[in-house]
């Protein structure tokens, strides 16, 4: 672990939910590329993605994760996913700020934008308040506009926070500007938050801007990266699945009738817990220890589904199924062939439908859903093996092309 440098951070939502998001680092060696989590069902990045975060960063990788809203240690109902694609939104931004790209464009009528934009708007509009960066050396004195086309994401996190407060706690209200009458003017101090070694996280997503990046997803997660992959299509280098919800296998397919159930108690009782289910950590590691750790994990949810949450993967199972001739990125799909929770039928599919050129699958006999976490060490470390080896040969391809010509290619 000493190897690894393992930070934490909250961040907003777009529509004000804390969410909780952490890194591990490679400590003192350069960074191959960068690999985004995405957890599955129920679980969390900090503890349950602990070990893969800690291989993957001593192999080099720099690799992030976020809990989606009402998992682990983010706000939001446990475990109720209103909509899937709002917390694909959520990650594709994350993933953004990290790569320090700008957000997707906003809408220009302040009624499609969120409090906080629509703030932003009204106030550069009006010229009622000045906005300063601060820095440790001088204060520079910028605009609301030129601070947003800079640093976009972090000024946008960092400005929904203090709007969020302010309307928490009534701290003030926005009423239009009296006529002929004289304001008194206020400033926001926008100031950069340093390192205690005094450098800035801007400096160190400035680094990763141009590197190598990776979709990482397990189980439902595997469904969260493909819709990251559809909704950027090119701007991703790879994705590792492992046992990947994107299909529902033939013998498993729900009923007509349970689905016209589902959405009509949707429509009445979106949040109740009544879905039945088998007990899937139980169906998942295979290793008894382990087992009992994930079960001791207290940010994990282990409760019946919501109904919503139910149909809700339902239904993001079905559109990924009829459209998995979609998915063009070079991937690596990795199942137990003793899988009881997605069965490796699913993989399979995938793997015959995608039009990546750069596709391998791998199935691992007698091996279990949870392939990195639930088995044995021995069977592990060979599925981190296969990972990182796999990662290693694409980060290379990527990296000598863009040294070569200064732009990012992939190598097939």
């Amino acid at each position: 672990m000493d190897e690894v440098k393992y930070e934490e951070e909250f961040i907003l939502s777009a529509k004000g939910s804390k969410l909780f998001t952490c890194r591990w680092l490679p400590r003192g060696r350069s960074v191959k590329a960068l690999v985004f989590l995405c957890h599955g069902y129920g679980m969390e990045c900090s503890v349950f993605m602990k070990g893969t975060g800690i291989r993957l960063a001593e192999a080099g990788y720099a690799v992030f994760g976020i809990d989606y809203e009402g998992h682990g240690r983010s706000e939001g109902r446990r475990c109720y996913i209103e909509s899937f694609y709002a917390l694909v939104d959520d990650c594709v931004s994350y993933y953004r700020t990290v790569r320090a790209l700008p957000p997707f464009p906003a809408a220009k009528d302040t009624s499609q934008m969120n409090n906080s934009e629509a703030l932003y708007m009204q106030v550069h509009n009006c010229d009622v308040f000045d906005v300063h960066l601060f820095s440790a050396e001088a204060i520079e004195e910028i605009s609301v506009c030129e601070a947003l086309s800079g640093e976009a994401p972090l000024w946008h996190q960092a400005m929904d926070s203090e709007y969020k407060s302010l309307m928490d706690n009534a701290t003030c209200e926005l009423v239009p500007a009296p006529p002929n009458q004289k304001l008194n003017t206020c400033k926001w101090l926008l100031q950069k938050k340093y390192h205690a070694d005094g450098s800035l996280p801007i400096q160190e997503l400035e680094e990763f801007k141009d590197l190598p990046r990776f979709l990482y997803g397990e189980s439902m997660g595997g469904a969260v990266a493909l819709l990251v992959h559809r909704k950027e299509p090119i701007d991703w280098n790879g994705a590792v699945l492992v046992a990947p919800m994107c299909k529902i296998a033939e013998e498993s397919k729900t009923h007509p009738l349970i689905e016209n159930i589902l959405t009509k108690l949707c429509s009445a009782f979106p949040t109740w817990k009544i879905v039945p289910t088998k007990d899937v950590i139980e169906a998942s590691f295979k290793d008894p220890g382990k087992r009992q750790e994930i079960r001791q994990n207290p940010y994990i949810y282990q409760d019946r589904p919501r109904v919503k949450t139910a149909l809700e993967m339902l239904l993001v199972s079905m559109d990924l199924e009829q459209r998995l001739d979609e998915v063009t990125l070079p991937f690596l799909v990795l199942h137990g062939e003793d899988d009881k929770v997605t069965d490796p039928s699913v993989s399979k599919a995938l793997f015959d439908s995608a039009l990546s050129f750069d596709k391998e699958m791998k199935l691992y006999p007698g091996m279990w859903h949870g392939l990195t976490s639930g088995e044995p060490d021995d069977n592990i470390q060979l599925v981190f093996n296969d990972i990182i080896g796999w990662l290693d040969k694409r980060s290379k391809s990527v990296s000598l092309d863009e040294h070569a010509d200064g732009t990012s290619q992939q190598h097939l």
